[in-house]
């Protein structure tokens, strides 16, 4: 139901890498705002992900994450 709903929302492509999902099992939730930074649990903090992005943004806010990404 959530998954379904952010797919209409956003698209079915992962927020991180912007990269479409080859398969629904591809798919993870991730908190725009981390629980660990504040975030909610609620279903406007959540983004769809890869697993592998999700992975590497870990507990970083997105901002964080794609500065990151731009210091490679």
């Amino acid at each position: 139901m959530q998954r379904n709903h952010l797919i209409n929302k956003y698209g079915f492509n992962c927020y991180l890498c912007e990269k479409p999902f080859l398969k629904m099992s591809d798919i993870t939730f991730d908190h725009v705002i981390p629980i660990s930074k504040g975030g909610m649990d609620e279903l406007d903090n959540y983004r769809l992900a890869h697993l592998y992005c999700n992975q590497e943004k870990s507990n970083m806010t997105i901002e964080e994450f794609n500065d990151l990404q731009q210091g490679c």
